[in-house]
């Protein structure tokens, strides 16, 4: 998890070492667990805003593209195009 989340999120996937990767065999998740998925989620959406109004990097290439892995919400830029 990312340092940067919300402390109780951080402490929740602590506890809970399946979270944010639960089963999609069982459909029927706990009120805890629904509530910190979408506070997960919401977190998520709040850093791919604030990314997006940042200014390119110096030297970025215009080909460049950020790509986010959702269970430690990293950062990653991925070369798109033939280069």
């Amino acid at each position: 998890m990312a340092a940067d989340l919300d402390v109780t999120l951080r402490r929740y996937a602590k506890a809970d070492m399946k979270f944010p990767n639960y089963s999609t065999a069982s459909l029927f998740l706990a009120d805890e667990q629904f509530d910190k998925l979408v506070a997960l989620g919401r977190a998520a959406g709040r850093r791919l805003v604030s990314l997006v109004d940042q200014p390119p990097a110096p030297g970025a290439a215009p080909d460049t593209a950020v790509v986010f892995d959702a269970a430690s919400l990293s950062r990653t830029e991925l070369r798109v195009g033939g280069g």
